[in-house]
C-alpha cells in the first residue's frame, strides 16, 4: 500500500490548498526552516492514524492546527459580517489506486475524483452547533478565538465512510528524535537492552546490587558527617533534615544507569549517532513492526 499525494488547507502553515505528491520508495523533503517539512509528515501521521504529538487528536484538538492567518482575518471578518463562515481545517491522503482498496475509493475528496482512494480528515463547524453560533455572533461579544468547542472532526474514506486507524490500509510511524531528551533516550535504550537480554530472576539481581550501593552511599561516614552538620545548622524546619538516596522505587536502578558506548556516555556520542540509535529503537518497538510508512524528522541533517 503507497500513498501517491497529499492535500493541505488551512493546516498550520499551508494556508492555500497545497498539494504534495510522492514517488514509490524513498521521498526526502528538503527546504528552509519554517518552511512546512515537519508538518507535512505530521499531516500524513495524522491523517493515517489520529494521532498528533503522541495523542489521539479527537477530543483535544485546538485553533492553533488552523493556519494563523486565516483564523485573523475569520476572526476580524465575524465583527462586521455575522454571516462569516468559519475556517476549515483539511488532510487529504491519497493512496496508490488498488483494487484492494474499493472501500476507499469515492468522491469525498477535493477533486471529486470518483476513482480517488484515500482518508479525508477535516476539522470544521458542527452543524449541530450552527444555531448556537449564530447565537453567539448574534449577542455583539467580541470573538477573540475560534469557537472550538463548537467544531467537530470528520475522519473519513473517500467512500464517505467513517474510519478508524484500525482500518486504514496503511500504517504510518512517525520518528522524530529531536522532541526527545537525551536522558530519556538513554534510558530507553538501556530499558530494550534489559528487557532483551536479562531475565526476571537477573534483573532482580542488579536491582538488589544497585540497592546495595545506595545503602552503603548513606551509611558512608562522610554523608553522616555531612548530615550531622546541616540538621545543626539548617534551621528550617523543627524536623531532622538530611540527604539520602532514594530507597524505595523498585526500579530506581534502571532510571539512573546510564548507557556507555565505547566508555562514552551516550548523552555525550555525536548528535548524529543519537539520532540514529534513537531511530533504531523508534523502529525496533515490537507494536512498530505492522508499520508500511516509516516518516522520519532529521534534526540539523545527523542522519545525512
Amino acid at each position: 500500500m503507497k500513498i501517491e499525494k497529499l492535500v493541505l488547507q488551512n493546516y498550520k502553515s499551508f494556508k492555500d490548498r497545497t498539494i504534495i505528491e510522492f514517488n514509490e520508495g524513498l521521498n526526502i523533503l528538503v527546504g528552509d526552516n519554517e518552511a512546512g517539512k515537519s508538518t507535512i509528515l505530521e499531516a500524513i501521521h495524522l491523517c493515517l492514524s489520529g494521532i498528533l504529538d503522541g495523542r489521539y487528536l479527537k477530543h483535544d484538538f485546538h485553533q492553533y492546527l488552523f493556519n494563523y492567518e486565516v483564523v485573523e482575518e475569520c476572526l476580524a471578518l465575524v465583527e462586521t459580517d455575522k454571516s462569516a463562515q468559519l475556517p476549515e481545517l483539511l488532510i487529504e491522503v491519497y493512496f496508490k489506486n488498488n483494487e484492494n482498496l474499493s472501500e476507499f475509493e469515492g468522491t469525498l475528496n477535493s477533486e471529486s475524483n470518483p476513482t480517488a482512494q484515500g482518508i479525508r480528515f477535516e476539522i470544521k463547524l458542527d452543524n449541530a452547533y450552527s444555531d448556537l453560533y449564530q447565537s453567539l455572533l448574534n449577542s455583539g461579544e467580541v470573538q477573540t478565538s475560534l469557537p472550538i468547542e463548537y467544531f467537530n472532526i470528520e475522519w473519513r474514506s473517500f467512500a464517505r465512510n467513517a474510519v478508524i486507524s484500525r482500518v486504514i490500509p496503511v500504517k504510518s510511524v512517525l520518528i522524530d528524535s529531536s522532541t526527545a531528551k537525551i536522558k530519556n533516550g538513554s534510558d530507553i535504550y538501556l530499558s530494550k537492552i534489559i528487557k532483551d537480554n536479562l531475565s526476571r530472576v537477573e534483573q532482580i539481581g542488579l536491582a538488589q546490587s544497585y540497592r546495595k550501593l545506595k545503602q552503603n552511599f548513606n551509611e558512608d561516614n562522610n554523608v553522616e558527617a555531612l548530615n550531622t552538620k546541616i540538621t545543626t545548622s539548617a534551621r528550617v524546619s523543627d524536623k531532622q533534615l538530611s540527604i539520602t538516596v532514594d530507597l524505595s522505587s523498585n526500579n530506581s536502578w534502571e532510571n539512573q544507569l546510564t548507557t556507555n558506548f565505547n566508555n562514552i556516555p551516550f548523552d555525550q556520542i555525536g548528535k548524529g549517532e543519537q539520532c540514529i540509535v534513537k531511530t533504531n529503537l523508534a523502529l525496533d518497538h515490537s507494536h512498530e513492526t505492522d508499520k508500511n510508512l516509516i516518516l522520519i524528522e532529521e534534526p540539523e541533517n545527523h542522519l545525512s
